[in-house]
């Protein structure tokens, strides 16, 4: 799991460095999929017995998969901005 959440947050650096504008609202739709994802497993899947630890555990790490993303794209439109402020000092 700290695998993708690592994943989401590079992958959000990059497009927040790329299209600094849009920032953490591309991020946002990197961990939208997630939800999607949770919301139609949770529809069309048996019901199972639940283990509430589990299923707490489970919600962190997903949600941690959410924030990864746009606080990623956040950071990237920073340092994109930054970048672009430095090279218009430096002409």
């Amino acid at each position: 799991m700290p695998l993708m959440i690592g994943t989401y947050g590079i992958s959000g650096i990059a497009l927040g460095f790329v299209w600094p504008e849009r920032g953490w609202r591309l991020g946002l739709w990197l961990g939208l999929f997630w939800v999607v994802l949770l919301l139609i497993a949770l529809l069309f899947s048996d019901p199972v017995p639940w283990n509430l630890r589990l299923v707490i555990k489970d919600l962190i790490d997903y949600s941690l998969i959410v924030i990864a993303g746009p606080l990623g794209g956040a950071v990237g439109a920073i340092i994109s901005r930054r970048r672009m402020v430095d090279a218009s000092r430096r002409s």
